[in-house]
């Protein structure tokens, strides 16, 4: 980050600070790490080569970043914390996802899952809000959308991981389901393309009925057994079983 404040000192202190050895004091502020670092910074003149001429190049040391800076990050840390917390302690219902299988091809299932978290985490996304707005007019920053990763437990089983930006105008998050994984340790693809000669694992014969009759709707399927098994395409009869089925729903 020292090259930073060296880059800032370069385009901030004029020619005429610089001669009378202006010292200036440069705090950088990570929203995302919750962290900053503090330089004081320079500009020196400095004799190059023949035959260019003496020219200002900026100088610095770190210092101790100031209470001032460090009190709104502590604050933002504890709220994203409070957020992370809640959010990790949520479990999506069934009602809103019925099982992670269901995320391939599905065009409603990101949406509902957002929906989902906006209603059941309104007081820590204004929590964070709040203190990120006053970080901003504290140090006159633009872009405080943060990013965070979340994990969340499906109440079918298993879980979905989201990246999740904070939105400022109105205050929401915006959720991106980055992953799926089933009760048995599966991910799931979101695409339909990648299902087919896919090897899952699979507990129960209730548990691989459940996911072939997702695979159904692709024309795809599994034998009704527990144990690793390749999805193929869906056969007019199931392993060891003569009564025929439709391939799809």
């Amino acid at each position: 980050m020292k090259s930073i404040a060296l880059t800032w000192a370069k385009n901030n202190i004029s020619d005429s600070e610089a001669r009378s050895n202006v010292h200036k004091d440069v705090h950088l502020i990570n929203i995302l790490n919750n962290d900053a670092e503090s330089y004081r910074v320079h500009l020196q003149l400095v004799q190059m080569p023949p035959p260019l001429p003496s020219t200002y190049l900026p100088f610095g040391e770190k210092i101790n970043t100031p209470a001032e800076v460090l009190g709104p990050l502590a604050n933002l840390k504890k709220a994203r914390s409070q957020l992370s917390s809640a959010g990790n302690n949520l479990t999506i219902p069934t009602s809103v996802i019925s099982d992670a299988w269901q995320f391939t091809n599905c065009a409603f299932c990101e949406n509902s899952v957002d929906r989902f978290l906006n209603t059941n985490l309104n007081g820590e996304i204004l929590t964070v809000q709040l203190t990120l707005t006053a970080i901003a007019q504290t140090f006159g920053l633009i872009e405080t959308g943060i990013p965070d990763t979340f994990r969340i437990n499906l109440e079918s089983g298993g879980y979905l991981e989201l990246l999740i930006k904070l939105n400022n105008e109105p205050t929401s998050l915006k959720v991106i389901v980055t992953k799926a994984v089933d009760q048995d340790d599966n991910t799931v693809p979101f695409s339909a393309d990648k299902l087919r000669s896919l090897i899952i694992q699979v507990s129960s014969v209730h548990r691989a009925a459940g996911i072939d009759a997702f695979l159904n709707n692709f024309n795809l399927a599994i034998p009704h057994r527990m144990g690793v098994i390749t999805i193929t395409d869906c056969p007019s009869i199931v392993d060891n079983d003569q009564i025929p089925r439709p391939c799809s729903k």
